[in-house]
């Protein structure tokens, strides 16, 4: 998991999104 990054929180976030809707 990334935390406290730029980009890298953004992407973890809709991965989190998208694991979350599945």
């Amino acid at each position: 998991m990334c935390v406290g990054c730029g980009i890298c929180a953004q992407v973890c976030r809709f991965n989190a999104f998208v694991r979350e809707a599945r």
